[in-house]
């Protein structure tokens, strides 16, 4: 039987939904969250600690490369020494991805069972020669749409406030109005803006960061921690921007009793869809579409589109609309990769049964 629930693992975020998934499995096993993916072995916070554990056999053969474990997820491990063994993984709540580098149709999971994507931008985001600080506000949606497409909402931290006055602070603030997301100022080094982010990181709920090297993330995160936690490195002089420190995904407990995922830098960010995914994030064209004249209005020269209104009359940026393009006929693009390898893998597994059942069919004839 597995362990009674316990206030430590209400405390990690075991919900009712997760509870109700141990009821229905049979079998022993010490219920855990993966907190740190590490060399082929997990760290799981257990109620009696951080315990270490590598899949099981089963387990490794049964999950394909979408499914396997990732920082987020809650686990059954079956314990034994040193290292114990996975034995279950939970049905996720949400799960957080994005396409891998290396130009494949698979997914890289980034954080599984968040409830909010924090996605941080700097205010030192700038030319190192000009050291102008405008944020690359293109990026900031691509974050966007891949949390909201995963049905996580979005809230955006421009991090660093302190290296520039109010007056750029705003005008900062400014150009991301287009967004309509939930923007926080903040500074890691004075604390300005750490009260209100405790504030959107209530008990209980699970948070990760996102964004790209040197945005100061670490920096951020141990200010929340109250103490030095992660690893940081100096600025750099031209620039104000960070180094890249972080090298893992890892959860953290926050002394407020939220939890929050730790991140390393992306250099991009390539979304991954499969049949079930939309793009999200650009709510404000979707409200638009919606008084066009035609129900198939793709706003481009249509008769009464309201998109393109807005456009005209300037509440709408046409570099708005042409981002959203760009990501639809991507995430259009990664969708189609999926369906073909899911496709592919579902025939070459179909094929292997046949051949299995072709052999056990021939050695039965001959006994």
């Amino acid at each position: 039987m597995f362990e009674s629930i316990s206030p430590e693992l209400i405390r990690l975020g075991l919900s009712p939904f997760f509870m109700q998934q141990l009821h229905a499995l049979e079998g022993e096993g010490q219920v855990g969250r993966v907190a740190c993916e590490r060399r082929g072995q997990y760290e799981v916070l257990t109620s009696t600690g951080v315990r270490r554990a590598s899949l099981s056999g089963r387990l490794e053969h049964r999950l394909g490369d979408d499914d396997r474990p990732t920082v987020g997820d809650w686990v059954v491990v079956e314990p034994s020494e040193p290292v114990g063994r996975v034995v279950e993984v939970l049905e996720r709540q949400s799960v957080l991805r994005r396409a891998v580098v290396d130009g494949t149709s698979r997914a890289q999971n980034l954080a599984a069972n968040v409830d909010v994507c924090c996605v941080v931008a700097a205010l030192s985001d700038g030319d190192a020669h000009t050291r102008r600080r405008a944020l690359n506000t293109r990026r900031i949606e691509r974050y966007l749409a891949t949390a909201q497409g995963s049905n996580i909402p979005g809230l955006v931290l421009i991090n660093k406030a302190d290296v520039v006055s109010a007056e750029e602070a705003e005008e900062a603030l400014q150009s991301l109005a287009p967004l309509h997301a939930r923007v926080l100022l903040v500074s890691a080094r004075t604390g300005q803006g750490l009260s209100e982010l405790h504030a959107e990181l209530p008990t209980g709920t699970s948070a990760v960061l996102l964004g790209s090297s040197g945005v100061g993330k670490s920096t951020l995160v141990n200010a929340l921690l109250g103490e030095e936690r992660q690893r940081t490195s100096a600025e750099r002089a031209d620039d104000s921007r960070g180094r890249h420190t972080t090298t893992e995904r890892q959860l953290l407990e926050l002394s407020s009793g939220a939890l929050l995922i730790d991140t390393p830098g992306m250099r991009e960010l390539a979304l991954w869809a499969d049949s079930d995914t939309e793009l999200g994030g650009f709510d404000d064209i979707e409200r638009l579409a919606a008084d066009c004249q035609f129900r198939d209005c793709r706003h481009e020269s249509e008769p009464g589109c309201a998109v393109l209104a807005a456009i005209e009359t300037g509440t709408l940026a046409a570099e708005r609309l042409q981002h959203a393009r760009k990501l639809e006929k991507e995430r259009l693009f990664q969708q189609a990769r999926v369906d073909v390898r899911l496709r592919s893998e579902q025939a070459a597994r179909q094929k292997t049964l046949s051949r299995a059942v072709r052999v056990q069919l021939k050695n039965k004839g001959r006994r």
